[in-house]
């Protein structure tokens, strides 16, 4: 048996039990246990009928003085969804500082001849999960990073490339996809892979546009549009009327062949993104493309180094036929690119919920702290950090960096400590901003109605959804101006009333603006 098979029994096993849990506030020997608050979110809970296996986690403290104003079951270690990014980014922020960047280098295997670069193209990624249109202004040009590089590489007199060019995603091992991690869903743009070398967030650009009637096939548009991928689409036009997209993006595992199902209203556009395979692969075939388009001739193809194939006529090293990179300190830096610093990603982690940030993040602290640039290794740094700072609250299981696996755990208690110790901390300001707002992010669908309008300017918030799960931790301001530091998170609720338990949590933020102050 796999070891990662070995690892989700175990885990499975260790939270089994809590299945059907009686849910029952918390009492030890904190007089607030009884407070109003408490007992007015524990019977709206009831009354809300989410389903007999349906189980409530809530922390709340005034983070000042670290007082705990509500507890209900804060030691359950429940699922925490992407509230668990606010573990990850605190830690990152914290380990390798704001100011971090991630480099990434395109570099010579050979040297440049009469305009022939004799060798292999190699960009070696430093995981960097900003490369592409995000961050520099082109939203519509998507491979605008690369033509830079290609203009560049021009400048530099380069004309012909002997070689290959090849994406080279060595400083992580292979493991793009954690435990748990579901397989249904790899085509999706929110489990895309894990690599060091990546681009546009390992995803392309789908643009669909409904038909004229109903049943009519839906068109789109890819981008970039390289060859890169093909789609079989099944999405046709819905009945006019219905107002909603329905578009699912599926692929193998190790394909880059999409397949997308579902509807989209008549004459309407949506613009969606579908994961790509083989990251490193995608961003040497994209950066072909713009060499190639700049005059740029390429001998070779697009591979990745893990992939070299000395047996095909363009493979491997052109220099000494090896199937192996020359060592990073033997090849010649061409150009260097440098990420934004770590503090510029904190909207898209944590207002936007990016996965592929966050997990890149967890490989660089594993890094940092001496382990291994993988899910486990990052987890047990994480681990160690929480432990450092006595956060790691028994029940504690980190799997992965983004929430993502339904096999993590956190008692809402170390989230609502972590949430006290950055609001005391130098981050706090940064951290803040970064949660989204009622109307914006992942919060822009909701709050909309007229009852929640007072926290339209008191409430910062992180969201957390996988199936059977839904969590917002953050900060509220009530009434009299006081700020509290909050975890709200239900599991196991019946899954046809996924909105029902998401309107609860937003319910109990608004109760806890609405009370007053601490007693």
């Amino acid at each position: 048996m796999r070891l990662w098979a070995v690892a989700a029994i175990a885990l499975l096993t260790a939270v089994a039990p809590l299945r059907g849990q009686t849910l029952v506030p918390y009492t030890d020997a904190n007089p607030v246990a009884a407070d109003p608050l408490t007992r007015e979110i524990v019977e709206a809970f009831r009354q809300a009928e989410l389903g007999d296996d349906a189980r409530l986690a809530v922390h709340v403290l005034e983070p000042v003085r670290g007082q705990t104003w509500v507890q209900i079951n804060p030691d359950a270690p429940l699922r925490p969804a992407s509230v668990l990014k606010l573990v990850t980014t605190a830690a990152a922020l914290d380990i390798l500082g704001p100011e971090h960047r991630f480099v990434t280098t395109v570099e010579a295997t050979g040297p440049i001849v009469d305009g022939v670069l004799q060798g292999d193209l190699v960009i070696r990624g430093g995981g960097d999960p900003s490369l592409g249109p995000r961050f520099h202004d082109r939203p519509e040009n998507i491979t605008g990073v690369l033509r830079d590089w290609a203009r560049e590489l021009r400048s530099q007199g380069i004309r012909s490339i002997s070689g290959n060019i090849i994406g080279d995603d060595s400083r992580y091992p292979h493991q793009p996809h954690a435990i748990g991690w579901e397989p249904l869903e790899f085509g999706e743009w929110y489990f895309a892979e894990v690599s060091a070398l990546s681009f546009n967030e390992n995803t392309v650009d789908v643009i669909w546009r409904g038909g004229r009637s109903a049943g009519d096939r839906a068109s789109y548009t890819v981008r970039p549009d390289s060859g890169y991928v093909t789609l079989a689409s099944a999405v046709r036009t819905s009945p006019a009327g219905r107002q909603n997209t329905r578009i699912r993006h599926f692929r193998f595992h190790d394909s880059n062949e999409i397949r997308a199902r579902g509807s989209i209203p008549p004459r309407a556009r949506s613009y969606r993104f579908a994961s790509v395979h083989d990251p490193a692969r995608y961003t040497a075939h994209l950066l072909k493309d713009e060499l190639e388009n700049r005059g740029i001739r390429v001998r070779g193809s697009a591979l990745n180094a893990r992939h070299l194939d000395i047996g095909s006529p363009a493979g491997g090293n052109t220099l000494n036929g090896d199937d192996e990179l020359p060592p990073a300190d033997e090849r010649q830096v061409l150009l260097r690119h440098e990420s934004p610093p770590l503090r510029e990603f904190l909207p898209v982690i944590l207002g936007d919920s990016q996965n592929l940030y966050a997990e890149v993040l967890l490989r660089e602290i594993a890094l940092e702290m001496g382990r291994e640039a993988t899910f486990l290794g990052g987890a047990g740094a994480v681990t160690q950090w929480l432990r450092t700072h006595n956060l790691n609250v028994p029940g504690f299981t980190m799997v992965d960096g983004s929430g993502l696996s339904p096999l993590n755990r956190m008692p809402a208690r170390t989230g609502a400590r972590l949430l006290r110790d950055i609001h005391r901390g130098e981050h706090a300001g940064a951290i803040r901003e970064a949660l989204a707002r009622p109307g914006t992010r992942s919060l822009q669908n909701r709050f909309q109605d007229e009852e929640f309008e007072p926290l339209h300017e008191n409430l910062w918030a992180k969201t957390g959804f996988i199936d059977g799960t839904h969590t917002l931790a953050g900060y509220v301001r009530n009434h009299e101006g006081n700020i509290y530091a909050f975890v709200v998170m239900i599991n196991d609720y019946e899954l046809p009333l996924s909105l029902e338990a998401r309107a609860f949590l937003d319910r109990v933020v608004l109760k806890i603006h609405r009370s007053g102050y601490l007693p």
